[in-house]
């Protein structure tokens, strides 16, 4: 009696806090901001890459510059795709080519904000993150991915599906049942090294970030065309995004099928690459020259509605003049200029160099910024022996730990599919499967009716957040500020992983991979630090979809043969 009294109060209790996930995230949200504009106050702006940018920027836009050899700044030449240059382009010209620091620190605030706005709103509110309930009514149903329906929650089981064992003390039995968020949303506004990031060096890697969070939250609501247009997006800023490639290819394959998938992603993703890149691929001078020829002569008078003249144009302000005289020198243009000048558009002598450039694999890191491999002797990691391993490394990781039967999410929607296993040479739950099915109509046919019930958020944040967590673990080499590529997935990993290892030990693992990232410069222990926290965490998302894969098959009966 008493356990049951115990399981009731602590679902009540759940069931209370999650209704207050809203406001709760509100509240940090808005802390978070006003912290951060405490620190562009109180803390000094620190150049790193911000300077550099600015004068790549002026080389294109003040020089006219197209060939990606020759747009080099402080720091080097343009290693970057060009949506890393038409938003650099925006904020040079809101910042007075780059001057107005503070302008640039508040637009990376807002952008932060925006950020993490997407992810506790969109991304985190719609998972058992926020809603333990989705998940027992999902295992209580035998089906892990079946989205939540608002049942009054089973007694707790472990992860293998047996009952748990009897608890006494209702404190226990609360705090197991609090959503995620209680602590592990908080982890979003407590890293200092992000703030650092965002407000205190200006990184192109927080726009990436920006896109590939709403690529993600699309994904979960399976606006596939879209999501793949974002990720396309977070790719022309810069090339990490690509991490999520795998995961995401996964999900897009099972639900679309091979030619589904090529038509309603594949072909975004490539046609978003070459319209961003399109200043670099294609000669545009005969069009520049006649456009640049009416711009002269538009008038803005725009500029000063609104301000006295001693004060500086806010954005707002600059925007506006900016898009009116564009947009008058677009339409006093006669249209047989126009077609005249569109007519002799040639491909870019420089296109190459921009591919080259812009998405150059071998480019080797050096070794003294390197975060995570610090512990390994420089002439190894400058070996390519050591790229070819990492690499090797990170496919196998992929496909035998969680693209295979034995993983218990990325083809999680396959389980349901017995025309699957009716293929030749079947089986029920395997990459292999994967592959049969995009080739055998029938398989397909099932697929498109019970891969949907499977693809619920959860799967979909799991997938993409392990496919991009591997990848790091085994890049080449990490930066410090490419700690903004998964900060914002640690929550959701820890809160998986602590099913596994316990919520102190998770708490333990964010604590040492902060201490790790905020230790300049890295060290051998740091660097060890890292790249354990990293392995903790696709483990313990490893392990948690192998649980729940064993609970399925467990409490369903089936798929006996895997046993």
């Amino acid at each position: 009696m008493l356990v049951v009294q115990n399981t009731s109060r602590a679902a009540s209790v759940a069931a209370v806090v999650s209704l207050l996930y809203i406001p709760f995230c509100v509240v940090l949200l808005v802390a978070d901001a006003a912290l951060g504009f405490i620190i562009i106050r109180k803390v000094s702006y620190t150049e790193i890459d911000w300077v550099a940018y600015m004068e790549q920027i002026t080389h294109v836009v003040d020089n006219g510059q197209r060939n990606y050899t020759l747009i080099e700044g402080g720091t080097g030449p343009i290693v970057y795709p060009a949506g890393h240059v038409a938003i650099y382009t925006l904020l040079w010209a809101l910042t007075g080519k780059g001057a107005d620091l503070l302008t640039a620190q508040n637009i990376f605030l807002y952008l932060y904000f925006l950020t993490h706005a997407i992810v506790l709103l969109g991304i985190y509110r719609i998972t058992s993150i926020a809603d333990p309930d989705r998940e027992s009514d999902q295992s209580s149903s035998g089906n892990l991915l079946r989205p939540s329906t608002g049942a009054t929650r089973e007694p707790a089981k472990n992860p293998l599906g047996n009952a748990a064992p009897n608890q006494d003390d209702s404190i226990s039995a609360i705090a197991r049942a609090l959503p995620g968020y209680v602590w592990a949303a908080v982890l979003l506004a407590l890293s200092k090294r992000l703030h650092s990031i965002y407000v205190l060096r200006l990184f192109n890697d927080c726009f990436a970030t920006f896109f590939v969070v709403i690529a993600v939250a699309l994904t979960q609501r399976h606006k596939w065309s879209l999501s793949a247009i974002f990720f396309s997006l977070a790719v022309s800023v810069k090339m990490n995004a690509l991490l999520f490639l795998p995961g995401a290819a996964i999900i897009y394959l099972q639900a679309l099928g091979i030619f589904g998938a090529a038509k309603r992603t594949a072909v975004p993703f490539i046609l978003i690459q070459i319209l961003v890149a399109l200043p670099f691929l294609v000669d545009f001078s005969p069009l520049t020259t006649l456009f640049k020829t009416h711009l002269a002569v538009a008038s803005l008078p725009l500029y000063e509605l609104g301000r006295a003249p001693e004060t500086p144009p806010t954005v707002i302000q600059t925007l506006i003049p900016l898009a009116a005289g564009y947009l008058q020198a677009l339409g006093s243009i006669p249209v047989t200029q126009f077609i005249a000048a569109v007519s002799q558009l040639r491909v870019s002598p420089y296109a190459f160099d921009y591919l080259s450039r812009a998405f150059e694999f071998s480019r080797v890191f050096l070794y003294k910024w390197t975060v995570n491999w610090r512990f390994v002797p420089e002439d190894i990691f400058l070996s390519p022996g050591f790229a070819k391993s990492l690499l090797g490394a990170h496919l196998a990781t992929i496909v035998f730990g969680f693209a295979s039967h034995r993983a218990g999410w990325w083809l999680a929607p396959l389980k349901p599919a017995k025309a699957v296993r009716a293929a030749p040479g079947g089986s029920d739950y395997s990459l292999a499967a994967l592959v049969r099915s995009l080739f055998f109509e029938n398989s397909r046919v099932v697929l498109a009716r019970r891969v949907f019930d499977g693809m619920d958020p959860d799967y979909v944040l799991s997938t993409l957040v392990s496919s991009n967590l591997i990848g790091i673990l085994f890049a080449r080499s990490l930066h410090y500020q490419f700690y903004s590529w998964f900060y914002w997935t640690v929550p959701y990993a820890l809160y998986r992983a602590s099913k596994v290892y316990s919520i102190p030990v998770a708490l333990a693992i964010w604590a040492s991979q902060e201490w790790a990232w905020n230790t300049y410069p890295s060290t051998k222990i740091s660097s060890i630090v890292v790249v354990n926290s990293l392995a903790l965490m696709v483990l313990g998302l490893w392990l948690d979809g192998f649980k729940k894969y064993r609970a399925v098959r467990n409490s369903t009966g089936k798929f006996k043969k895997d046993a």
